[in-house]
């Protein structure tokens, strides 16, 4: 099993590789660095401040060998194991959305450049500098240290992984079409009699993405100056505190209103609520023990020798898969340039875009605005006319009634009825004849 294990897992990094490569690394960096820019920023900061005081500790220990790298890779996978264990669409990383931003930065289509602008900001703002810029500035150079010292530990990790990778490979015979997130499902294919559990199908999927994800910070970090990374912590801080202060308002107000709701609300179902909570507090117990038990049972199947030669296989093939993708570097740097500035231009095409929809949208309401006006008064008119009319038609009803009633004779119609009954009884009616005469007739 081991070796025709090897065989596939060679067989997985081919031609594959140069086509995937350059296009997920960048198609990554567009939309999310637009949703990243609030709350990502102030986890990065929080971040960086709490590593600050282990820079010292994280120097003396770069060169500790494959221990190291281990307890690297263990931190990698405790930052993404929120996105792998939902099985969504991944959060990104602060220090990765944050890298990733000054590539991608949406520009003015205005004849004057970025840095034109910021320089005349900064000149006007320096006799003038408040605590808010400092502040944001110190947070920068925070934050750049603490870039610098994840770039230095992860190029120690590199080194000492490439050390730990076997020179001599077997050729492949057969070329398997993989991409770089497509190892382990493949490899499930490959065995599909063989039982794995949820914890660690779950770890080796933290693993897979954990290495793309430094793969990609290693190649995206080569590009990266000091001063430039400080101004665009500076510029993104300055944004997320006009951001939240119109949201903190925005919140402050519906949250008076929600309260109000919410206390109108809360008093007409206290009693039941209180029924309710009692139910869940059983059911949750209920549910605890059995989760305890199935956990139980699990961690019990975890420990079988397959399920231990399945995962050394894996971390064989993530180092092969490492090789290759620090192999494709060169080339994704070639087309990185040419493909920013497409995306450049896409960002300012789309601003542009969404300038006018806005403009567009604002004119539309104006004038639906004054549509409903206007369909509201023909309405209002429509309905005076109708009601005119029906009153009218009313009191024509009435007097024709009232004529009616005071015109017919109604004792001559009933006694035409009573003449029109009686003639009607004696065509039904039979006659019978004594054969003596008498003065009177029988009749029946």
């Amino acid at each position: 099993m081991l070796q025709v294990c090897g065989k596939q897992m060679l067989q997985v990094c081919g031609k594959q590789m140069l086509q995937v490569c350059g296009k997920q690394m960048l198609q990554v960096c567009g939309k999310q660095m637009l949703q990243v820019c609030g709350k990502q920023m102030l986890q990065m900061l929080k971040a960086a401040l709490g590593d600050r005081a282990t820079d010292k500790t994280d120097g003396k220990d770069g060169d500790t060998g494959e221990e190291e790298v281990h307890s690297g890779n263990e931190e990698i996978l405790s930052q993404h194991s929120d996105s792998i264990m939902e099985y969504g669409p991944k959060k990104p990383r602060p220090g990765f959305s944050m890298y990733r931003k000054s590539a991608y930065r949406s520009h003015s289509l205005s004849p004057s450049s970025v840095n034109k602008h910021r320089q005349l900001e900064k000149e006007r703002k320096k006799p003038h500098k408040s605590k808010g810029a400092e502040t944001r500035q110190f947070q920068a150079k925070v934050l750049t240290e603490a870039f610098e010292r994840d770039l230095r530990k992860n190029k120690v990790q590199e080194n000492i992984g490439l050390r730990g990778i076997s020179d001599d490979e077997e050729e492949e015979e057969t070329v398997v079409k993989v991409n770089e997130h497509s190892l382990l499902p493949l490899m499930l294919e490959q065995f599909p009699f063989l039982y794995v559990s949820d914890p660690t199908l779950t770890k080796m999927w933290k693993q897979q993405i954990a290495q793309v994800e430094q793969l990609k910070r290693e190649a995206q970090r080569e590009n990266r100056s000091k001063k430039k990374l400080q101004d665009e912590i500076e510029e993104a801080l300055r944004r997320h505190d006009l951001l939240t202060a119109l949201v903190k308002k925005e919140c402050e107000q519906n949250k008076r209103l929600q309260d109000f709701r919410d206390r109108i609300h809360r008093q007409r179902l206290t009693q039941s609520k209180i029924k309710e909570n009692r139910q869940q507090i059983v059911r949750a117990r209920k549910y605890y023990d059995d989760y305890r038990i199935q956990l139980r049972a699990k961690m019990m199947r975890m420990r079988t020798r397959e399920e231990m030669i399945f995962k050394k296989l894996f971390e064989e093939g993530l180092q092969i898969q490492k090789q290759r993708l620090r192999d494709l570097r060169n080339y994704a740097k070639e087309k990185r340039n040419e493909e920013k500035r497409q995306h450049q231009n896409e960002l300012d095409s789309m601003e542009n875009y969404y300038k006018d929809q806005f403009s567009l949208l604002a004119e539309a309401i104006s004038q639906e605005r004054q549509e409903l006006k206007a369909r509201e008064k023909s309405q209002a008119q429509t309905l005076h006319k109708v009601k005119r009319e029906l009153r009218a038609k009313m009191e024509k009803e009435i007097q024709q009634l009232q004529y009616m009633i005071t015109q017919n004779d109604d004792d001559a119609f009933f006694r035409e009825l009573e003449a029109e009954r009686f003639r009607a009884r004696l065509q039904l009616a039979s006659f019978q004849y004594s054969k003596n005469p008498s003065p009177r007739g029988q009749t029946s």
